[in-house]
């Protein structure tokens, strides 16, 4: 970094300091966030918000490593990637809850089960398309025909979300691997396949939120479901926009120096350039990393976590539902009979 230090002193100064600074108020930010939730009471919930929190100070740090040691770019990217994979799936696990909560609030019927009260909570609007979501069934909504949740419909949007976390764990362990062990040609050419791997995942995981999402919208609607995703979500949008953007930038703008970020093992435009990318992308990833913390400090109150009643393991709701679907059943032939013996 000396050489672009001394190429361009006000540019790097300028993109170090205000890196830093933004990255650290985003930890300072969720360190007060963090704080506060962990004087609520000891509940699922509480342990998934806190796992949430920490999502920005994670991009913020990794990202500012790698603004004054490019060559962590792998390992920035490693951290990223996880903590996004682990933020999801807390994200899931917490509307899980909240569906398993508001359902048995909801729905009284005497000795139903837990995956009853859940079934028949989201389908108490009638059939919905309700694989027909962002972002690969929205543009087919008019083929897609309109039917009631079934609990391996519920228990698939579940697997989904989840799978992500062990695909990016696996592709940025490997990515990171050919990093330090491998050729740069052999790890452009790994980082190419796997990245559209992960980026697939990352997709099917999108779209298990969204099956979720449009199910449970009325039904969770006070606990500002919609805030949550998109404070999680917004960076993933930021990040793929501004790597496009700056990678079709950069191959225009010259490089402060023939020097600057070039890799002396690999002295090629090409490689400078990916560089200078990366470089970029890092700078933005900090500074949105302050905005990513303002939005979950939002989206996730400590508010939300206090008179919590009868609360539920994400692995029971999933048993009960599991159960449920290897009986054939569904729920609602079990809840009419129950409801109509009340009645009698």
């Amino acid at each position: 970094m000396s050489t672009c230090l001394k190429a361009d002193p006000t540019l790097f100064i300028f993109k170090w300091v205000t890196g830093s600074i933004a990255t650290i108020l985003a930890c300072a930010i969720a360190l007060r966030h963090s704080r506060r939730i962990s004087e609520a009471p000891p509940t699922m919930r509480r342990l998934y918000y806190g796992r949430v929190t920490w999502f920005a100070p994670v991009l913020g740090t990794s990202a500012t490593a790698a603004l004054f040691s490019p060559r962590v770019y792998a390992l920035s990217r490693f951290l990223q990637t996880q903590f996004e994979a682990v933020a999801l799936a807390s994200f899931g696990a917490i509307v899980f809850l909240l569906l398993a909560s508001e359902a048995v609030k909801q729905i009284t019927t005497k000795d139903s089960s837990l995956a009853v009260k859940i079934m028949v909570a989201l389908n108490k609007d009638g059939p919905k398309p309700h694989f027909a979501v962002p972002p690969f069934a929205c543009c087919f909504k008019r083929c897609i025909p309109a039917h009631l949740l079934k609990p391996s419909h519920v228990l698939l949007s579940r697997f989904l979300v989840r799978q992500y976390m062990f695909s990016a764990v696996i592709g940025s362990l490997t990515t990171l691997w050919f990093a330090l062990a491998m050729t740069n040609h052999a790890f452009r050419l790994e980082e190419a396949i796997v990245s559209k791997f992960i980026k697939l995942s990352g997709f099917a995981a999108i779209y298990g939120l969204f099956i979720m999402y449009f199910a449970t919208h009325d039904l969770l609607h006070k606990w500002n479901v919609t805030a949550k995703f998109i404070s999680l979500k917004i960076i993933v949008l930021l990040s793929t926009l501004q790597e496009t953007l700056i990678g079709l930038l950069i191959k225009h703008i010259k490089a402060p120096s023939k020097d600057c970020l070039a890799d002396p093992f690999s002295p090629s435009k090409e490689v400078q350039d990916i560089h200078r990318e990366h470089f970029n992308s890092m700078w933005l990833t900090a500074l949105e990393s302050l905005l990513v913390a303002l939005l979950v400090s939002r989206a996730f109150p400590c508010s939300e976590l206090y008179n919590i009643e009868d609360e539920n393991t994400t692995q029971y709701v999933e048993m009960q539902l599991e159960s449920l679907s290897k009986n054939g059943e569904d729920g609602y032939d079990e809840y009419d009979s129950q409801s109509e013996s009340e009645v009698e």
